[in-house]
């Protein structure tokens, strides 16, 4: 199992608050990849500094909506982006992993991928998450839909 998705793991239940950083007091679905990855020891992609250098808490303030999706791309490595419309069959999926999901006109959503499995009674499978989830309130794992799978446009490696 992913060393990040246990320290990832220690932040369940942790209250959503934008904006904000710290275990057991709260964070959203950017101070959660933040600070996991910073007690993980990842580093930027881009400055080998520590991802907290890097951080910004008035993403919601930019008139680029795409902000987050630009900084991603400079501080973690792209495994794979969905730039050809592939089917989320093909999505490679691995546990440790950061999801990038697109939830409509630029709003974006990241999650560390923390399962993957097959049902036993049919072919499909599932993907478990661990993310700050607004509408549950804390930090939260759980099994996507379809519908989740299909918005994933891009996953970053945490294995720089």
């Amino acid at each position: 199992m992913s060393n990040v998705i246990d320290i990832a793991r220690t932040w369940i239940n942790t209250p959503f608050i934008p904006q904000a950083r710290i275990k057991n007091v709260g964070c959203d679905c950017v101070g959660l990849i933040l600070a996991v990855c910073e007690e993980a020891g990842i580093k930027s992609l881009l400055t080998n500094a520590p991802l907290s250098m890097h951080d910004d808490t008035h993403y919601h303030y930019y008139r680029d909506s795409n902000k987050l999706l630009h900084k991603l791309d400079d501080h973690f490595p792209v495994k794979w982006s969905n730039t050809h419309n592939n089917i989320i069959e093909q999505i490679p999926l691995l546990i440790g992993n950061i999801a990038l999901f697109h939830l409509g006109f630029n709003a974006y959503h990241i999650a560390f991928i923390s399962e993957v499995g097959q049902y036993a009674n049919n072919d499909e499978r599932y993907v478990r998450i661990i993310h700050s989830c607004a509408k549950a309130q804390i930090v939260t794992e759980h099994i996507i839909c379809r519908k989740w799978l299909r918005r994933i446009i891009k996953i970053f490696s945490t294995n720089t």
